[in-house]
């Protein structure tokens, strides 16, 4: 149960992408276009995944990331200097929605992001400079920025990564002030009836 109401079902979004050559592994249709002939495929799904705190993009691997060098350097180097942190680098675990990047297989490759509840650091990262941030939290800011510049090259909005990441955050730091208010009253209540009945007893 949900203290702060039901949690949402996990949310997705899905693209499409046009490229220039043939895929090997995705199925794909063949499309003519003013720039030549595309090949259309699947580009992403990015997921919420609310009860897991979990944001999780999954795109193609064969046919696509290894075309683009950029994201290959910027994934490596995040995930070595984010390994002697927190030691989640999801190319060094077999957990399904590891935090950072996973290969997973020549079909899709995968990058997770594990959502805070606490959303102080989102409000210290748009004030203060990034290196600002305390060290566990720069590594999610980290891959959070990464996560949106990977979705925002397959077809999602700019941004909308970092949206959506803030709307579950504030979800999930509302659920957990609520559930310490009913732990919080449930000891006031318990103080309350033990003081009636000590009360009882004196007199």
């Amino acid at each position: 149960m949900y203290i702060y109401g039901p949690a949402p079902e996990t949310g997705y979004i899905e693209t499409y992408l046009a490229i220039d050559h043939k895929p090997t592994e995705l199925p794909s249709e063949s499309v003519a276009t003013g720039l030549g002939q595309k090949y259309l495929i699947l580009g992403c799904q990015l997921k919420v995944m609310f009860q897991d705190r979990k944001l999780v993009l999954q795109f193609p691997h064969e046919d696509w990331l290894l075309n683009e060098p950029t994201f290959i350097t910027r994934i490596s180097d995040l995930e070595e200097e984010s390994a002697g942190k927190d030691g989640t680098a999801g190319s060094k675990t077999t957990a399904k929605y590891a935090d950072g990047f996973n290969p997973r297989d020549g079909l899709n490759a995968q990058y997770a992001v594990s959502i805070p509840s606490d959303v102080a650091c989102f409000k210290r990262f748009e004030s203060e400079s990034q290196d600002a941030i305390l060290s566990g939290e720069k590594t999610f800011v980290d891959r959070l920025f990464l996560l949106d510049s990977l979705a925002s090259a397959l077809g999602i909005p700019d941004g909308e990564v970092i949206r959506m990441a803030k709307v579950a955050s504030d979800f999930w730091e509302k659920h957990d002030d609520d559930l310490k208010s009913q732990a919080n009253n449930a000891k006031t209540s318990k103080r309350s009836q033990s003081n009636r009945a000590s009360r009882r007893i004196v007199g």
